[in-house]
């Protein structure tokens, strides 16, 4: 008798032959035939296939929406460190002018303009 597969993997059904159908029986190419990978008619295989392939694209769109939002994330911290970053090299500048102008005595550690 004709089955038809439709699991994860075909993009189309692929009809096989078996001498019963159904669990646990196997087909001629001695796949054994599951109640959600074999089935008795090529539109219940479709059906299958479509179904099959639309939960994996949901599935990964999932996982690119969760990355992007960790990408922003990312990129917000990034973006925050930078001006830090920036904020604090404009301090060490003008710290670095002000104190070159500062003469230390050495014995006493006292600062004074010179």
């Amino acid at each position: 008798m004709k089955v038809y597969r439709g699991t994860d993997g075909d993009v189309e059904p692929v009809e096989m032959e078996c001498e019963k159908f159904g669990y646990p029986n196997k087909t001629t190419t001695g796949e054994t035939m599951y109640d959600n990978t074999h089935f008795r008619t090529i539109e219940s295989a479709w059906k299958s296939i479509l179904e099959s392939i639309a939960a994996g694209v949901s599935l990964v769109g999932g996982s690119v929406r969760n990355a992007e939002d960790e990408l922003a994330r990312l990129r917000k911290i990034a973006g925050d460190r930078a001006k830090e970053f920036d904020l604090a090299h404009t301090n060490y500048r003008r710290w670095k002018t002000h104190n070159k102008s500062l003469h230390v005595d050495q014995k006493s550690g006292a600062a004074s303009d010179k």
